[in-house]
């Protein structure tokens, strides 16, 4: 009875972010926003540079591999730091087809699609 009770919903049906609802009000669950909305700067350019830095030290990195770099944040979330990244001009995203994996005796392989980052001249110091 002490800690109030709080609910947890997907903003979407296939979302991967959720909301949460407390006394009426919805919040997106988002590391860098405070209970009250308001986007803590400080947290959000630590989160960003942290994503950043994934990318500058591993050149060509894809979403996935971002993720497990970065596993505190969901990959809505990183998604999120990369596009803001990316609109900065810190980032550029590239998309590659890859052919998937196949047997000897597979009668052929699809191609997936496969996007990767590198870091601009911007966020090298150009």
């Amino acid at each position: 009875w002490l800690i109030p009770s709080f609910a947890v919903a997907p903003t979407a049906p296939n979302s991967t972010d959720c909301h949460i609802e407390y006394d009426g009000n919805y919040w997106l669950a988002q590391p860098w926003r405070s209970l009250s909305g308001d986007i803590d700067h400080t947290r959000l350019c630590l989160y960003r540079q942290a994503t950043l830095s994934a990318i500058l030290s591993n050149p060509g990195i894809t979403r996935k591999d971002l993720s497990t770099h970065l596993p505190i944040f969901t990959e809505a979330q990183i998604d999120r730091m990369l596009s803001s990244l990316e609109l900065d001009g810190c980032i550029t995203r590239h998309t590659l087809y890859q052919p998937q994996s196949s047997s000897l005796f597979s009668a052929f392989s699809q191609q997936v699609l496969c996007e990767y980052y590198l870091p601009s001249t911007m966020a090298i110091g150009g």
